[in-house]
């Protein structure tokens, strides 16, 4: 009787040990199906160049749309990024979160591939930040992204820095002494008025803002134009379509390949009518309508500073 008796316990504990196990291997998998992320990837399905000297670039996804990837001189620069939704306002890593940077090489013709673990690389660095965004840029002749950081126990950017990531050696250092993101975002917005020029780029929304030829502001009342009598209608319709299409409403301009005078000189060719090389460019007063012609972009920032 008393080894039925010792049986009957042991096999009562065991069955315990079970449904516990049971239970706790439920509850751990209930937990981690309750995880949830977000994406904020920005894949890049096909890249096109446009420009005399490819200096305008597009990257689009698989539905032939704007992807959001941004170049620097040399690179197209789009992301892989899965991360926790989480309570707290931070970005540091969790399980099973990841930022990666795919550099598109826009020297190479099949636009050769690289891919950067942003968290690796930053916390080889310095493991007490966490990265908040990133920019594009190509300064004193390399080119790098620009990771906006702040140390892990901010609650957000406002007391960040930007450390520069290195494409070509793949480490972080410091930004450079007298880099400035303000400046450096707004060296390439440009304006065109009161000219001639800027009524010719009108019809079509057309704008130098922040490193990108913005085309925006459609609606159903007003579609770009289908046809048009210019040049960028003639040497690039796949830029064209695109915009007809509202699959795209910017282009990038490559950091390093353009400067303002040749933006400036770009758009006097490509919104002239067919056959002409170039608009001769005219700022107009619109105090006392005097005429005075402009030969450069120069020209056309001491004009502005005399009126």
């Amino acid at each position: 009787m008393k080894w039925i008796k010792h049986k009957w316990v042991i096999c009562t504990l065991l069955l315990i040990s079970i449904f516990s196990a049971v239970l706790l291997y439920n509850h751990l998998t209930v937990q981690k199906d309750e995880v949830k992320y977000n994406d904020f990837s920005t894949k890049v399905d096909k890249i096109l160049l446009f420009g005399d000297k490819q200096q305008y670039v597009v990257g689009l996804d698989k539905e032939g749309r704007e992807s959001g990837a941004r170049p620097t001189q040399n690179y197209l620069v789009s992301q892989e990024r899965r991360a926790q939704e989480r309570l707290a306002n931070n970005r540091h890593q969790l399980e099973g979160d990841y930022w990666y940077l795919i550099l598109h090489d826009l020297r190479t013709k099949d636009f050769k591939e690289r891919k950067i673990d942003l968290y690796k690389e930053l916390y080889r660095y310095d493991y007490q930040l966490q990265p908040w965004g990133w920019d594009p840029v190509y300064y004193n002749g390399k080119d790098y992204v620009a990771v906006l950081v702040s140390l892990k126990e901010e609650p957000d950017s406002r007391n960040g820095r930007y450390l520069f990531l290195d494409l070509e050696t793949e480490k972080f250092q410091e930004a450079p002494q007298g880099f400035d993101a303000k400046t450096y975002m707004e060296e390439m917005d440009m304006g065109f008025g009161p000219t001639n020029l800027q009524e010719a780029m009108d019809p079509y929304h057309a704008g130098i803002i922040f490193w990108h030829l913005s085309f925006s502001g459609f609606n159903d009342k007003e579609k770009f134009p289908k046809t048009a009598n210019i040049n960028l209608y003639q040497e690039y319709p796949d830029m064209i379509e695109l915009v007809q299409e509202e699959k795209i409403f910017k282009v990038n301009l490559r950091k390093g390949q353009n400067t303002k005078e040749s933006v400036f000189e770009d758009m006097r060719h490509w919104f002239a009518p067919i056959g002409q090389d170039k608009i001769d460019v005219v700022a107009t007063d619109p105090k006392t309508g005097e005429q005075t012609p402009i030969n450069s972009y120069q020209e056309m920032e001491a004009w502005w500073d005399q009126h």
